[in-house]
């Protein structure tokens, strides 16, 4: 997943987690339908296969969301656990 989008670096900025909301994240992805719309995709560097970013996408939100709960979570001392699915390819 990494790799797919360090090959134009143009949209390494647009996925900050560590600074991006979940807004910003939801703003990102609907350029991104522009960029489809309007035939834009390969002038602007986005992946042409929507899985790719699909993930990247998941992965940020995720990362977000995690962040603007970090405080408040370890105030309270609770502890979030997620189980993902191990593909056999990888």
């Amino acid at each position: 997943m990494r790799h797919a989008l360090s090959r134009d670096r143009r949209l390494h900025g647009r996925f900050d987690s560590e600074v991006m909301t979940l807004d910003d994240l939801d703003t990102v992805l609907l350029e991104r339908r522009g960029a489809v719309e309007e035939r834009r995709v390969a002038a602007e560097g986005w992946p042409e296969w929507i899985n790719v970013l699909s993930k990247v996408g998941q992965v940020a939100a995720v990362r977000i969301f995690a962040r603007e709960r970090r405080e408040g979570d370890l105030r309270d001392g609770t502890v979030v656990a997620a189980v993902g699915k191990v593909l056999p390819w990888r």
